[in-house]
């Protein structure tokens, strides 16, 4: 295969790995909004509303529920940025390290976040691709 080949091929997975990002970021932030209905679930139980029959339930669990559900979302969002902007430093031909930050911090999200984050760290540890992202020299870490 030849060296102009070699390069088209690493051209395109890294244009396939910035689409998906994209999309990647887009369908995280959207279903991160899900988290809505456990803070509303929360703040009912804060306000008395499932307390006919059964008793009061504890304040605790409605904080926890307020809280937890929304270091998620917040967590989801920040993920979801880091995925956007990957996306966009991987069509520029940059920003190697967002890349790899963001590739591993979508291994969190299972399965669809864990095969990009995989795929995305297979393609960005070649020292060819690493070399087309601007890493000065590719086999000597910093």
């Amino acid at each position: 295969m030849s060296k102009d080949a070699t390069q088209g091929r690493y051209d395109t997975q890294l244009d396939l790995l910035g689409v998906l990002n994209y999309v990647f970021a887009g369908f995280l932030a959207i279903g991160s909004c899900t988290s809505v209905i456990y803070i509303g679930v929360g703040v009912a139980m804060l306000m008395g509303m499932f307390s006919e029959d059964q008793g009061e339930p504890p304040t605790f669990m409605a904080w926890l529920l307020i809280l937890f559900s929304g270091c998620m979302m917040v967590a989801a969002w920040i993920v979801a940025v880091f995925s956007f902007l990957a996306g966009r430093a991987l069509g520029g031909r940059r920003g190697y390290r967002l890349c790899l930050a963001a590739a591993c911090a979508q291994c969190i999200f299972v399965p669809i976040g864990t095969g990009l984050g995989v795929f995305g760290l297979i393609v960005l540890v070649r020292p060819e691709v690493k070399a087309r992202l601007g890493v000065d020299n590719p086999c000597v870490p910093r």
